[in-house]
């Protein structure tokens, strides 16, 4: 049986910074995609250098392949993740 996958765009922004995802990542679906997100914002988090680097609005913005928006992950945890 052959999956059907879909690409996803991960960009990296907020409070100026804009790092634009250009090749992707094959994914499932959205909650694959939202798996994927989720652990791309824990290893920015656990990296002290990246910690420091980015603001504190910075957050991943996913979109599909019509660069359409799916969800938003912020990278600083929010008051309900402390």
């Amino acid at each position: 049986m052959r999956w059907r996958v879909s690409r996803f765009f991960f960009h990296l922004r907020g409070g100026g910074l804009s790092l634009k995802d250009e090749i992707g990542t094959e994914c499932r679906d959205v909650e694959e995609a939202r798996s994927f997100a989720l652990q791309v914002v824990e290893d920015l988090r656990r990296d002290e250098t990246a910690r420091l680097a980015y603001p504190v609005c910075a957050r991943v913005d996913v979109e599909d392949e019509e660069a359409q928006p799916i969800f938003i992950v912020p990278v600083r945890p929010t008051i309900s993740e402390r």
